[in-house]
């Protein structure tokens, strides 16, 4: 017990970087005031301001055209309109409902024939028939209408296989907080201080949400190598970093570490890696995004625990090649037996597509006392599924890469 409280009295007792920390946590942030940071209604009443063309940010019909063609553009899967339709339409006209009928955000435009339906998930989860009920409910109102079906979370985490049926594209907060940083810098100069203020703060709480706010990233990240111990008295069921320090060790003694030539980086709540034999085969291509990835290869596995911390995914995703003839011909490599793409995979200006997603339930290993052992054995469950698939493609993609190389030298 006496060490156990000398651990808590080094992390607490003149900690410069806890005092930073805890100043950038104190700064005033109307969201924290009003003790609403993970409560949906509040965030879709956020949503709704921001897609109302007459609100006061100033943005017009513009945050909604730039969201749906994006959600669109880049889904893998089908939706009724395209991305290219939105970008040329106006939306003066749209009408914006907050829990009509029960659905979250409920986004109208007569002159298009559009319906947008938004189901908001911060905390909770999918309710049994709720997403089928919205879309009959909206049906019967707007039969003749293009409807769109969205299911925002904070990672993009797909709705129930119902939901996806139905048309539901899921979409991440990562896309909100990434469109209205670009739409706040362009309009600001417009905008009145309060709006400005309003839209700062809900900023910062998508970073913290996503986990993009880099300054505190760094700055948790550095406590936590100097206070590993302490902190894991303090978390009773541990922190992302801990769960992929776990994944780490599960794939170092199943042979995938970087001494044995894989690309492991963690990056926020997920961790990226391949293991040597992809990485032999694979030349580094230029990339639009993944921009914080050390190397830039066209594709990564990647583990990442789901935003209530019950779930451990393990997803290889092709990602945002800038080449699209290449990233073509990455996509047909991997369109075999074993592999789950979709038809917008092959859509050109594709930017992520999942070729295989796995998840498990890490509930019953928080709650054990061997935590970090059972984590490692769930983490080695997931890989050694994904391994058997993806170890055989390392042929195909030695051959793809050859032939393109010897292509650019001819």
């Amino acid at each position: 017990m006496d060490n156990e409280n000398q651990l808590i009295n080094n992390f607490i007792v003149d900690n410069a970087e806890l005092d930073s920390v805890s100043d950038r946590l104190a700064q005033f942030n109307i969201f924290d005031v009003l003790g609403i940071t993970h409560y949906e209604i509040r965030h879709s009443n956020t949503l709704a301001w921001l897609f109302d063309p007459q609100g006061h940010h100033n943005f017009g019909y513009k945050f909604f055209q730039r969201f749906l063609s994006r959600v669109i553009h880049e889904s893998e899967y089908e939706a009724p309109i395209s991305a290219s339709d939105v970008e040329l339409s106006t939306y003066a006209d749209l009408q914006v409902y907050r829990e009509w009928k029960n659905i979250d955000v409920l986004l109208v435009s007569e002159q298009n024939s559009l319906v947008v339906i938004i189901e908001n998930k911060i905390k909770a989860k999918e309710s049994e028939h709720q997403l089928e009920k919205y879309i009959n409910t909206v049906e019967e109102g707007w039969g003749d209408y293009n409807v769109v079906p969205i299911f925002l979370t904070v990672e993009g985490e797909p709705p129930s296989h119902k939901g996806i049926k139905l048309g539901y594209l899921p979409v991440s907060l990562s896309l909100i907080l990434e469109l209205l940083e670009k739409l706040q810098l362009r309009f600001q100069e417009s905008q009145t201080q309060e709006a400005i203020g309003f839209i700062d703060n809900y900023l910062q709480i998508l970073k913290r949400l996503t986990m993009q706010d880099e300054e505190l990233e760094k700055l948790c990240k550095s406590i936590y190598r100097k206070h590993r111990d302490a902190i894991d008295l303090i978390v009773s069921y541990g922190a992302s970093s801990r769960l992929n320090e776990a994944c780490v060790e599960a794939l170092e003694e199943l042979g995938v570490s970087e001494d044995r030539g894989a690309v492991i980086q963690e990056c926020g709540n997920m961790l990226f890696f391949l293991p040597k034999e992809i990485v032999e085969v694979t030349p580094e291509v230029e990339l639009s995004r993944w921009k914080r990835l050390n190397y830039k290869f066209p594709y990564y596995c990647w583990f990442r625990n789901t935003s209530k911390g019950e779930k451990l995914s393990l997803c290889f995703e092709i990602g945002p090649v800038a080449d699209p003839k290449l990233r073509a011909q990455i996509v047909k490599v991997f369109d075999k037996e074993g592999f789950k793409l979709t038809k917008a995979a092959f859509k050109e200006g594709a930017v992520y597509s999942r070729a295989y997603s796995e998840r498990a339930n890490i509930l019953d290993a928080l709650e054990s006392e061997n935590e970090f052992d059972e984590l490692k054995k769930i983490a080695k469950r997931l890989y050694k599924k994904l391994e058997k698939i993806l170890q055989p493609k390392t042929t195909e993609l030695k051959a793809l890469f050859n032939t393109i190389e010897k292509s650019n030298d001819q």
